[in-house]
């Protein structure tokens, strides 16, 4: 539905690269990056290329799991995807 495909893109659009850029901060600081390392990492175009791999991926993904699964089942059926 409309609906599910607008949830699917403002997610998308707008938490996914917030998750990137924690996730790959965090990995970085618990390894004992530098703070340049740690801004190379987090670059705006590694970044873009992330989220647009994960976009291939969660998109329909998450369309499915709208689609298809009951709300009391979206926690476990996303965290096994």
């Amino acid at each position: 539905s409309g609906a599910a495909v607008a949830r699917v893109a403002a997610h998308s659009a707008v938490f996914a690269p917030f998750s990137i850029v924690s996730l790959f901060g965090w990995m970085a600081i618990t390894t004992g990056r530098s703070w340049q390392e740690l801004q190379d990492i987090c670059h705006p175009e590694a970044i873009f290329r992330t989220w647009a791999a994960g976009t291939i991926f969660w998109i329909p993904t998450m369309l499915g799991v709208y689609r298809f699964v009951p709300l009391q089942g979206r926690v476990v059926v996303t965290s096994g995807a």
